[in-house]
């Protein structure tokens, strides 16, 4: 994403602490789309679009005559079963999705979900919402309705973020509910056995789906601390262990890029698209990516 112009970038940092996650979101969307018209992306389609021009053999009963009325030209109303594409965010919500300050992981994933929810739905395509711990917590089939990522927002902004994962189980759960092909956008930190979570996507793949997964760390994570000692906890077992930060930093460093090298090779070999994401990023390398994906799949 080099050619993105970096004086339009979109953090997590440039969000108003104390704005409602609607509000956050809408400022995302409206940013990313403002910028890709004046970007090379600019012939991207992300309007939003409730009808289609009448075409002769359209069923004459959907005309939408109060359209027809404003703009002397024929259109029909499209309804859920018209949407070109059905797609799933599946968003982890456990314990270790709340590490970070101000802002923690899972807020945003809920920025990247609820902006991928809005994309979706301005293309008239159908967006649904998962979350899972060590099973599927909360399911919103999707649908291409124009409100329908706001009341994805609402239950986002109230999930308690809790216990244990199972990366896994989830997946093949959702992977054995899902009855038509369509995308599955994994958003999660996959602190999980990274072999069960292959097999999970691998799982989605068998029936068809298309997937991205998007792989969630913060910054903190990323980049240890410069003081000598410091106690890591494991937000989900409780379990602590104390390291000199400089003795460890360089095989810490070195584990963290031989990780992200395995799912980037690993997904790459199945044919998913994986997207490593730090929390202070630019979140528009994840909607171009997703409108990429998109545009591949038409």
């Amino acid at each position: 994403m080099s050619s993105l112009n970096q004086s339009q970038a979109i953090r997590l940092s440039d969000l108003i602490l104390f704005d409602t996650l609607d509000l956050q979101v809408k400022r995302v969307v409206e940013g990313f789309i403002l910028g890709l018209h004046s970007s090379p992306y600019h012939g991207f389609s992300v309007e939003f679009s409730q009808h289609k021009a009448y075409n002769p053999g359209d069923d004459i009963r959907r005309l939408d005559w109060k359209v027809f009325g404003r703009t002397n030209r024929y259109y029909i109303r499209q309804y859920e079963q018209d949407t070109n594409l059905s797609a799933y965010l599946l968003l982890d919500a456990s314990r270790s999705m709340a590490f970070g300050k101000p802002y923690n992981k899972f807020f945003a994933a809920s920025v990247i979900a609820a902006s991928l929810a809005m994309l979706l739905v301005r293309q008239n395509d159908a967006a649904g919402l998962c979350l899972f711990q060590d099973k599927l917590t909360k399911i919103l089939p999707p649908k291409a309705v124009q409100s329908y990522p706001y009341e994805m927002m609402k239950i986002l902004s109230d999930v308690d973020i809790v216990g244990k994962t199972a990366t896994a189980a989830a997946l093949h759960q959702l992977a054995e509910m899902i009855q038509h092909k369509g995308l599955v956008i994994l958003i999660s930190d996959l602190f999980d056995d990274e072999n069960e979570i292959l097999n999970g996507i691998r799982h989605f793949r068998h029936y068809g789906h298309e997937v991205m997964v998007v792989h969630i760390w913060h910054q903190d994570e990323i980049e240890l601390k410069h003081r000598k000692k410091t106690e890591f906890i494991d937000m989900e077992t409780g379990a602590r262990l104390k390291a000199d930060n400089r003795r460890i930093r360089d095989d810490y460093i070195l584990a963290q890029k031989r990780l992200c090298r395995f799912y980037l090779e690993k997904l790459g070999d199945m044919g998913v698209d994986y997207i490593f994401f730090r929390t202070d990023d630019d979140i528009r390398t994840v909607l171009m990516e997703y409108l990429l994906k998109r545009k591949e799949m038409m």
